[in-house]
């Protein structure tokens, strides 16, 4: 448990407070999580990533920044898929 990162990325600050704060696990949505990650990234650029000045670290922020949005399209769209399929199941348990 690393929770030194909090520091790092203001973002994580209300979901650090939330998960520390009591004694039992608290079980986060990924979705959260997620966007945690892009709210993140997304500071990164903007704190450090300048192209003209160091373009590795903007490349690399913007790259990690749309890799998780595709990650978050993609966990949205294995959302509706097990929506449909539960859905298909309670159709055919009915008949």
């Amino acid at each position: 448990m690393i929770r030194p990162a909090v520091l790092i990325c203001p973002a994580l600050n209300s979901e650090y407070r939330t998960l520390y704060s009591t004694r039992r696990p608290v079980i986060k949505s990924r979705q959260m999580s997620i966007q945690s990650a892009i709210n993140c990234l997304d500071e990164n650029i903007n704190l450090f990533g300048d192209p003209r000045v160091d373009p590795e670290k903007y490349n690399l922020y913007n790259g990690l920044s749309e890799m998780a949005r595709a990650i978050q399209r993609l966990d949205n769209e294995v959302e509706v898929i097990k929506n449909t399929v539960n859905g298909i199941l309670h159709e055919v348990r009915r008949v």
